[in-house]
């Protein structure tokens, strides 16, 4: 029955679950989520997390195995996670009756069910559409690994790297608008990135992260654009931990990634009396204490 491409997600929760924060790891999980990416994740985060990639991936049915091993309070989180994410959540049981606290959990809440066996969900649960052809340009293994990453900016670009083999000095100026509704489309630098369909779930998590936002979709914790040794950094350890190996990167030029705003060029050695004159006309419109820094690097 789990298959993403359907939209069912079958969730084997763990014995003793009690928090959010647990349910929300065997979500995950169930995802195709590495363990070690979900343990590395911030524990107040995962159940966000959790909800990001249910809507991204387009899931429409979520089944709970083992659900009355959970306590009430959780039936009311998964009630409340169906009516959020616009899925219906099945609770599949293994006792002949229902407890009254489960019950009250599920009182006048839409969207989650109860069934007593898989072969009655199997049965209640719509038929799977026709197999789409394999995508050229991502395979099954490269798909599964892709999917190991938490984090919606990790797997995003990730995904665009290898799929369109995006350069992170393009990659650092992506905006939201940059991104078409669906997903399937990414425009880097002067080129669009057709994104393969099964792979278009990773490229909407970004979009299901960043929803409301303006501008630039890297971005440090202060709010600051990231630069393209960040980006280049960030997509090493993203690959490192889904155990994929990146395209080669073109080389920076000579000089580009030295140079830093406010700062003069440094002269050559058989500069002109014209530019000399400049610089120093520059060093007298600018704070002494920059002119001293310039100074000094020149000479």
């Amino acid at each position: 029955m789990h298959s993403l491409e359907r939209g069912c997600v079958v969730c084997h929760t763990r014995p003793g679950i009690r928090t959010i924060s647990a349910l929300a790891e065997d979500i995950l999980f169930a995802l195709g989520k590495s363990f070690q990416a979900v343990a590395d994740a911030p524990e107040p985060e995962r159940w966000s997390l959790a909800e990001t990639w249910l809507r991204a991936e387009g899931t429409d049915h979520l089944i709970i195995v083992r659900a009355h091993l959970l306590p009430p309070a959780l039936w009311t989180t998964l009630a409340r996670l169906a009516t959020g994410c616009s899925l219906t959540v099945w609770m599949v049981i293994h006792e002949p009756r229902l407890r009254p606290a489960h019950a009250r959990a599920l009182a006048r809440r839409r969207g989650a069910n109860i069934t007593r066996a898989t072969e009655e969900l199997r049965r209640r649960l719509p038929d799977p559409p026709a197999a789409a052809p394999p995508d050229a340009a991502v395979d099954e293994t490269t798909l599964t690994r892709l999917r190991r990453l938490v984090s919606p900016a990790h797997a995003a670009m990730l995904t665009i790297a290898v799929v369109g083999q995006a350069d992170p000095a393009d990659m650092v100026r992506l905006d939201r608008q940059d991104f078409s509704p669906s997903g399937s489309e990414v425009r880097v630098g002067e080129r669009v990135v057709l994104v393969p369909t099964s792979a278009r779930g990773l490229v909407r998590a970004l979009m299901v992260a960043t929803s409301g936002w303006f501008g630039p979709v890297l971005v440090t914790q202060r709010g600051i654009p990231m630069r393209p040794q960040s980006v280049a950094a960030m997509l090493d350890a993203a690959a490192s931990q889904a155990g994929l190996s990146l395209p080669p990167r073109t080389p920076a030029r000579p000089g580009a990634s030295g140079r830093r705003r406010g700062l003069v060029p440094m002269p050559a050695a058989g500069t002109s009396r014209l530019i000399r004159t400049r610089t120093k006309t520059y060093l007298a419109s600018i704070p002494r204490a920059a002119a001293t820094d310039i100074e000094r690097r020149i000479h």
